[in-house]
């Protein structure tokens, strides 16, 4: 069922999972959960004004995905499913990235810099884009194959297809099967923080920028992955202070690696924005270097947050 249209974008609700539940009930909460988020934002979408209801979609999606990925070893979803929900997480991403730059990362460049008069008509240029951009969505999610999208999986859902040729395992607790999948999570966490941390002491002879990027972008994908599992399975624990804070350092951390690849999105699409224009060349030139800049410092600052998670 679709959730009531909302005038304000809608974040996810907080899940309250019972503590003997089974790990196919908890499935079927936490994507209710995800599926209830997107669809609270559809209409708001689709009007195509507010850049939030991109977001919040996008948010949605993201986490529909991840709890998917998490409860694999229980409950395969169809690759038909799969292909159509990496479509769609695809097709929003352009106007996000657009609106970050536009409404963000333009706006604070400009705040930093009031002498850079030239930056304006860039901002602009990058407003008129994400406009542009915010409408292709709203179409995208007005079309046939969105809506089929969605009636599938809350078909999948009613149906609980996934149950032929179960061995009775997803009747098994939650909460023991909860606490293997959050230390799978953190092992993942650790990993890829290992291979970032490496990279980035590389001499500078030896390392490459793109593939240092690309070790610290697994790692923001590791602790978003991380931070999801935590916020599904919150009402599960009982330490709920420690948990708090735990799951405090870890948005502080995928905050600090989001802005870096905010960042380097934008890099890429003042490029782009420039590209025919001689005017807007030169601003987006400016605003590249002072980017790149404010990137050699936040990777400083996630590496100092590190080094204090693990002291």
């Amino acid at each position: 069922m679709q959730a009531a249209a909302s005038t304000r974008a809608v974040k996810a609700a907080a899940l309250k999972l019972r503590v003997d539940i089974s790990i196919e009930q908890g499935f079927e909460q936490i994507l209710r959960n995800c599926l209830q988020q997107i669809r609270a934002n559809e209409d708001g979408l689709r009007e195509g004004f507010d850049p939030e209801f991109v977001h919040q979609v996008r948010v949605g999606i993201r986490r529909l995905r991840s709890a998917l990925l998490l409860f694999q070893d229980w409950i395969e979803c169809p690759p038909s499913l799969t292909q159509e929900i990496v479509w769609i997480a695809q097709a929003l991403a352009a106007a996000r990235d657009a609106e970050v730059l536009a409404s963000s990362t333009l706006p604070a460049l400009m705040q930093a810099c009031p002498q850079e008069h030239r930056l304006l008509a860039l901002q602009q240029a990058a407003s008129a884009h994400a406009q542009q951009l915010r409408v292709e969505a709203a179409a995208t999610l007005a079309s046939e194959r969105y809506t089929a999208l969605m009636q599938a999986l809350e078909q999948w859902l009613d149906q609980q297809a996934w149950r032929s040729g179960q061995d009775g395992r997803l009747q098994q607790a939650l909460v023991p099967a909860a606490a293997r999948l959050l230390e799978k999570r953190r092992r993942q966490v650790r990993k890829r923080g290992q291979q970032a941390q490496q990279q980035q002491q590389l001499l500078p002879a030896d390392a490459s920028e793109t593939a240092t990027f690309e070790a610290l972008h697994r790692l923001r994908i590791a602790i978003k992955k991380l931070r999801y599992a935590k916020e599904f399975f919150l009402s599960l624990k009982t330490r709920r202070q420690a948990k708090a804070q735990a799951l405090s350092r870890l948005i502080q951390a995928q905050d600090l690696l989001g802005q870096l690849n905010d960042g380097h999105m934008a890099e890429q699409q003042l490029h782009n924005l420039a590209q025919d224009s001689h005017k807007l060349r030169r601003a987006a030139d400016f605003a590249r270097g002072y980017l790149r800049a404010q990137s050699l410092q936040l990777q400083a600052q996630i590496q100092a947050l590190e080094q204090t998670r693990k002291n």
